[in-house]
């Protein structure tokens, strides 16, 4: 789910925080996910749980720049997740 709307990304957040989903990203600048994390604190959401949201999400080792290349290094993480290959999640990925 991708909105640039937080009414609408953190509502669909935190239902996916609660339904335990088994991969969670979030695309967008620092500035937007430390602006989500925030709305989910307040909201109730251990850090904890706020580390399971992946950001930004993609493969960064993959150097994607353009969007279909940035589709696919998320793709490619989805898979990485699906197969239980992927890292574990750090609260704050670097860019």
């Amino acid at each position: 789910m991708l909105a640039h709307d937080a009414k609408l990304d953190v509502p669909a957040l935190s239902a996916a925080l609660r339904a335990r989903c088994h991969y969670i990203g979030l695309l967008g600048s620092s500035r937007t996910r430390a602006s989500r994390h925030a709305e989910l604190q307040a909201a109730g959401f251990s850090a904890a749980d706020i580390a399971r949201i992946r950001g930004p999400i993609g493969l960064k080792t993959m150097g994607a720049v353009e969007p279909p290349e940035i589709a696919v290094s998320i793709l490619a993480q989805l898979i990485m997740a699906r197969r239980g290959t992927l890292p574990p999640a750090v609260a704050e990925e670097p860019t």
